[in-house]
């Protein structure tokens, strides 16, 4: 008995991790974070909102959306193409940008350098 109950966990867990991505709907990237490649760097797009006032000059814009992530400057993966990235008023371009999306502009902090 000692060693079902190991097996049985094990086996719940792996069912569980499974069938996650087969009803998201969003298949495999559906677990990857928002990301956007810029300037040589990966930059993680969050939740948390950008006010208008905040806003600085045109950076560049989303020109091929790829999945699971991105790897060559201008890529993004759950951003369509042609959405504007900005600058952030007294952000270090090269720390935090904002992506303008539906209207409104969310902060995107740097994750690294593009693999």
């Amino acid at each position: 008995m000692k060693r079902l109950l190991p097996l049985a966990l094990l086996l719940s867990l792996l069912a569980g991790c499974s069938l996650d991505a087969r009803t998201s709907g969003k298949g495999s990237s559906g677990s990857y974070p928002g990301a956007v490649a810029w300037n040589g760097s990966l930059y993680g797009l969050s939740v948390t909102e950008v006010p208008a006032e905040n806003i600085g000059r045109e950076l560049g814009s989303v020109q091929k959306q790829v999945t699971p992530m991105p790897r060559h400057n201008g890529e993004a993966n759950s951003m369509e193409t042609g959405t504007l990235f900005f600058e952030i008023k007294g952000t270090d371009p090269g720390e935090a940008v904002a992506v303008e999306k539906e209207g409104r502009y969310y902060h995107a902090r740097k994750m690294g350098p593009l693999p």
